[in-house]
């Protein structure tokens, strides 16, 4: 819904998400959006993502294109 929109809710749950994961000892996230989803993107980039592959996930349609970033847990951007 467009008015939830740019509320910053995401982007507190993503940097939340990234302090319970260090907090139960994982070091990295893989988190996936899809290719077309902007807004997603912005945020995993923001929480300090950095984009390393392009490509189908076997949970999707096969000509459903994601991205995988990995994150380091307990950084925040």
């Amino acid at each position: 819904m467009p008015w939830k929109q740019r509320n910053g809710h995401v982007t507190t749950a993503l940097k939340l998400l990234l302090l319970v994961a260090a907090k139960e000892g994982l070091h990295r996230l893989v988190i996936l959006c899809n290719e077309d989803n902007h807004a997603s993107r912005r945020v995993i980039e923001r929480n300090g993502g950095e984009l390393f592959m392009r490509g189908p996930h076997p949970s999707d349609r096969p000509d459903q294109l994601k991205l995988y970033f990995r994150l380091k847990a307990g950084a925040t951007g």
